[in-house]
């Protein structure tokens, strides 16, 4: 009779133990998520919201989930600076030299585009 009450308490404990494991991955993997912050208005992004869509950069870009997928521009503000922005968006600089001829040529449309600056401000800002 001892070894079944043995194996009995054997296989409660171990049923509890997974039960409790189950619990605490459950809890982990299904943290609370973190509020969303508001989006931060940016002097401008209007203007350069606009400058992204008429120059057509969401035919090869997107941003925010909006535009081509292939190429993602979100967090670019955070992983170049302003003189590189400029430098890709107008198809100068390092990106000249390598980007595609024909890219570079339609960039460089937006060198000469009075809301260069917002668009700038813009892609900082996302």
């Amino acid at each position: 009779m001892l070894r079944q009450t043995r194996a009995k308490w054997l296989a409660l404990g171990t049923a509890l133990l997974v039960a409790l494991m189950a619990a605490v991955f459950a809890a982990l993997r299904n943290a609370p998520r973190a509020p969303e912050q508001a989006p931060v208005s940016v002097p401008g992004s209007d203007a350069g919201r606009r400058a992204f869509e008429r120059l057509g950069c969401a035919m090869c870009h997107s941003l925010g989930g909006v535009g081509n997928p292939a190429s993602r521009l979100d967090g670019v503000g955070k992983r170049l600076d302003r003189g590189e922005l400029r430098a890709w968006t107008t198809g100068t600089g390092v990106a000249a030299e390598r980007l595609p001829a024909g890219i570079a040529r339609r960039k460089a449309a937006a060198r000469d585009d009075p809301q260069l600056e917002a668009l700038l401000d813009y892609l900082e800002a996302k």
